[in-house]
């Protein structure tokens, strides 16, 4: 078989800045400096109890309108067969449905109100979207966050698997690409100046252009 030495450089397959949605308090940090975390597990928790008063707020409009939308169902169903009839006038019966139509659009804000509420709500919680290693902890408890901050509250980094880039000369592209064509490539990756053992994988892919420089 034939070997090519070369130098790789590690890489992460995913790195992800984790930031806050909204704006708030810190009120909980789950994790440590450099913690290992699989995806969806929680990282922060910000103080919920504005988000959470939205969310009754809204449930208490929609229940408003609701009852008011109710009620002018009935008057609606009151003036139905006295409009049949010409005992009222045809201004007030159209009023009257148009009061229900009004008041069902409204039902429908409201639901939606909401459901934004909620969508706000859940972002009081922060999970892991990827497994991987934490780096530094930026904020603790009682920091204050928000939706603008450049800063990110914590960096993952998926560490498996993981990548490594690495060159080769221009000579040998056509038979590592022959090589893959006919099957799996094997890597054997070593640290420099380490007792650990050599680490196993497969060549990916290879780049879709050279670089002139090297």
């Amino acid at each position: 078989p034939v070997q090519i030495h070369t130098v790789g450089r590690v890489q992460t397959l995913a790195s992800v800045a984790v930031r806050s949605r909204i704006d708030g308090v810190i009120d909980k940090v789950s994790v440590a400096d450099g913690q290992e975390v699989k995806a969806g597990d929680l990282l922060f928790h910000i103080d919920d109890r504005e988000a959470a008063a939205a969310v009754k707020q809204a449930e208490a409009a929609l229940a408003r309108d609701q009852a008011q939308m109710a009620n002018a169902q009935r008057q609606v169903d009151r003036l139905t067969p006295l409009a049949q009839k010409n005992y009222t006038t045809r201004a007030d019966y159209d009023t009257a449905q148009t009061n229900v139509a009004t008041l069902r659009a409204t039902v429908a804000a409201d639901q939606a109100a909401i459901e934004l509420a909620k969508i706000n709500l859940s972002y009081t919680t922060i999970r892991a979207p990827i497994g991987g290693r934490l780096g530094t902890v930026a904020l603790k408890i009682g920091s204050s966050v928000r939706a603008a901050d450049s800063q990110a509250l914590v960096t993952i980094n998926q560490m498996q698997p993981i990548l490594v880039a690495f060159s080769v000369p221009q000579q040998n592209l056509a038979e590592l690409q022959q090589a893959m064509a006919a099957g799996p490539v094997k890597v054997s990756v070593h640290i420099p100046d380490s007792h650990a053992p050599a680490h196993e994988g497969l060549v990916s892919f290879t780049e879709n252009a050279v670089d002139p420089l090297t």
